[in-house]
């Protein structure tokens, strides 16, 4: 009751501070409803990001963009999902956010987190093929429910719900990898989890290490009461494995006081077993496999420099025997193969293409039954 007669009283107020202030903020949101958009503005060195989909309400997502010297976010680029406005974000620290876009729905992976947390949803999911053996995805999450509504039941929160092969055995199945690095137990990020303590609902600072007070410290920048450092999600993965991630807000116990997540562009794999086919030290020549792992049919693309190339050959190994499964001549000025692989036991197999110039390099390939 105590919030919502304060935002009664702040309704009185607010239209003399929108007309009154003038935003000189150096960061710049761009609202855009668009998946595909979204999710290319966040695809990095090292994926492949594919079959987007957006549920959020109005205005409550789009992209945004911060220059070098803005030092305020230490994000540059990137999307914003939030549980209301995404353009009013972009104001000074003194902006009252509160947007209620109404849709509202349980989504489990969010309740997961925190039970009431289905108010203002703001939903952005698609597929990711990392080349490597790991992905990391660098964000900040903000709330204009600090630090009044700290240890309260407005416990906005959010997640990157990932799904797909575990590499240490059997599958992710929508682990929230957007969790506080080095704490133990494993803490998602949220009001509750990330302040300085709260003063409405008093209580101690909970990793104030990663909480920046925007009240204290106002800037002219960024509306949110309070954010996070930029914080760095690192989860291992299959190379070449196609993933599911569902990155999602919400607002908790009402659908007032909005929250947001910024995401910087470059969600990237580190690539350790690189995918390129370095022919004569060119860097433009890629392979692919997907679906990887397969049960079927195997789709490879490549490309192979003509100039570089006289003939290349795809070769398919299992891995534990060293057996050569497949010796195929392949045409270098073709970009796309297919092999079946649904008669072969299920395993890993190592697949590479070999140039006349001897140059090779492997992506391992899981065949599942």
């Amino acid at each position: 009751m105590r919030k919502i007669y304060f935002i009664k009283m702040l309704a009185l107020l607010l239209p003399l501070q929108i007309f009154s202030q003038t935003s000189v903020s150096q960061l710049t949101v761009t609202p855009d409803s668009v998946a595909t958009t979204l999710a290319q503005a966040i695809e990095g060195s090292g994926v492949t990001i594919s079959s987007a989909s957006l549920n959020c309400g109005a205005g409550g997502a789009g992209t945004f963009s911060y220059p070098s010297t803005g030092t305020n976010l230490g994000l540059t680029n990137g999307i914003l999902l939030t549980n209301g406005g995404a353009n009013i974000v972009a104001n000074a620290g003194s902006y009252f956010c509160s947007v209620q876009t109404g849709n509202n729905f349980t989504d489990t992976d969010l309740t997961a987190i925190y039970t009431s947390d289905t108010n203002d949803v703001c939903i952005l999911q698609f597929d990711i093929i990392p080349m490597g053996d790991t992905m990391s995805i660098k964000y900040v999450f903000g709330s204009e429910e600090y630090n009044g509504y700290v240890c309260s039941p407005f416990n906005d929160a959010f997640g990157f719900f990932l799904t797909g092969l575990n590499p240490a055995g059997g599958t992710y199945n929508g682990q929230n990898i957007a969790i506080l690095p080095g704490i133990t137990p494993a803490t998602p990020v949220s009001i509750n989890t990330v302040n300085n303590g709260g003063t409405m609902y008093p209580c101690s600072a909970t990793n104030p290490s990663f909480y920046h007070d925007n009240i204290a410290s106002p800037n002219n920048d960024i509306a949110y009461d309070g954010y996070t450092i930029p914080i760095t999600s690192v989860i291992p993965v299959v190379a070449s494995a196609t993933y599911h991630i569902k990155i999602a807000i919400a607002d908790a116990s009402d659908e007032i006081f909005d929250s947001g997540v910024f995401i910087q562009d470059g969600i990237s794999s580190n690539q350790p077993n690189t995918t390129n086919i370095n022919l004569l030290n060119k860097q433009d020549k890629t392979l692919l496999v997907y679906p990887n792992p397969t049960n079927g049919i195997l789709t490879i693309k490549y490309t192979l420099n003509n100039t570089d190339c006289n003939e290349a050959v795809l070769q398919l190994l299992e891995m534990n025997s060293g057996t050569t499964i497949l010796k195929k001549n392949i045409a270098c000025n073709a970009t796309q193969t297919q092999i079946d692989m649904s008669e072969l036991p299920s395993g890993v197999y190592s697949l590479s293409i070999l140039s006349n110039t001897n140059a090779s390099k492997n992506i391992k390939v899981i065949k599942v039954k």
